[in-house]
């Protein structure tokens, strides 16, 4: 892997924390003209958030110019989530960040999450600790519609492929199922869940009543959406993670991550106790571990992403010890040999997003990396 020059160059000191990536269903002429989607929605987009607002770049332009901003806020802080969103459309992806007191516009509201909606090329759905709110990219700066999402702060959100639904994983172990048009409430998944912070929440590709959620209590669910009732309930910890004296984890697999191929027949889960676990998705209630990926990682794996150039036979990893590991999928019961790729980032690795042979990788600093994987 080779890092690019530039990077998306922020114009405050502030601390950018995730990324989510979408493709637009219209295409740009090639000699990368404005489309009728409007500047800054074409081959190569970008949007990024912080303090400072969400805003659209073409990375072709090494970060220079941003072309639409999104929401109000102030000047600089840190962003704090987003998610990849599902490869629903043909066309141009796109990326953005999450940041605090940014689309949600109102002082001391924190942007916790956003994603992109699968199905509809300009709405862009955005988390602060309470709310939800929707904007349009052509009228970016007043929120369309926005709806209460309860007392605790949201930690994810993701759209199924029909772009019907929206699930919100938040701090109380509870996952919000939301009209993803209306904001309107459809059911919480809460009993026979998570029993501390839900970290992550991903709808399975082609199964839109199917979801997968992951925690602190150290379990991955797989839920049945359409009836509250989860399918399975599947721990990350093993007999042997459980010390002698006390029986407490000396080192507890907590659910960081959680990301879904593109087939719909595979995850991959980031977890604190430095591996990725890789499970089969294909027999319904009956979920299993593939095998675990080991000796990439010296700190727990903040974030995991099957990527745009291979989604279904690869995952990059990214850690706290600011590693970026790329592993081929095993295909039995064994563990794995190591990452066959690896590159040292500059600072802690906070999320992950791709673009056909490019990893961008959202750290600490205010600069978004890219890194060339030819």
């Amino acid at each position: 892997m080779k890092l690019l020059g530039g990077g998306l160059q922020h114009p405050k000191d502030c601390e950018v924390l995730a990324a989510c990536s979408q493709r637009s269903a219209h295409r740009s002429n090639e000699s990368g003209a404005e489309s009728e989607s409007g500047p800054g929605i074409g081959p190569w987009s970008v949007a990024t958030a912080g303090d400072f607002g969400v805003w659209v770049w073409d990375t072709r332009s090494a970060g220079e110019g941003p072309a639409i901003k999104i929401g109000g806020g102030q000047e600089e802080g840190p962003a704090k989530s987003a998610t990849i969103a599902p490869d629903a459309l043909a066309g141009d992806a796109v990326v953005s960040t999450a940041a605090e007191d940014t689309v949600a516009g109102s002082k001391g509201d924190c942007c916790t999450a956003v994603c992109f909606h699968p199905k509809e090329e300009y709405t862009v759905i955005a988390a602060d600790e309470k709310a939800l709110r929707w904007y349009d990219l052509r009228a970016p700066h007043v929120a369309m519609t926005q709806v209460s999402a309860g007392d605790d702060e949201i930690n994810q959100i993701s759209v199924n492929d029909r772009g019907s639904h929206l699930a919100a994983a938040d701090d109380s172990g509870a996952i919000r199922i939301f009209d993803a048009r209306t904001g309107k409430v459809y059911k919480t998944l809460r009993r026979w869940g998570h029993e501390n912070i839900c970290t992550t929440v991903q709808f399975r590709p082609g199964r839109p009543w199917e979801l997968l959620s992951g925690g602190m209590d150290t379990n991955v669910i797989h839920w049945d959406a359409s009836k509250g009732k989860p399918f399975q309930t599947l721990s990350m910890a093993s007999p042997g993670d459980t010390a002698e004296q006390g029986g407490q984890m000396c080192n507890p697999p907590l659910v960081h991550s959680l990301a879904v191929s593109g087939d719909g027949t595979l995850a991959a889960v980031g977890l604190a106790d430095l591996t990725v676990s890789v499970l089969d998705l294909r027999r319904r209630g009956a979920v299993g571990e593939i095998a675990r990926l080991r000796d990439g990682h010296r700190h727990g794996v903040s974030q995991v992403h099957f990527p745009a150039f291979d989604p279904c036979n690869k995952i990059v990893s990214g850690g706290n010890d600011r590693q970026l590991c790329i592993w081929s999928v095993p295909k039995s019961d064994t563990e794995s040999d190591g990452p066959i790729a690896t590159a040292t980032n500059a600072e802690k690795i906070n999320w992950i997003a791709s673009q056909c042979s490019h990893i961008l990788v959202v750290d600490t600093s205010r600069v978004v990396k890219m890194y060339d994987v030819q």
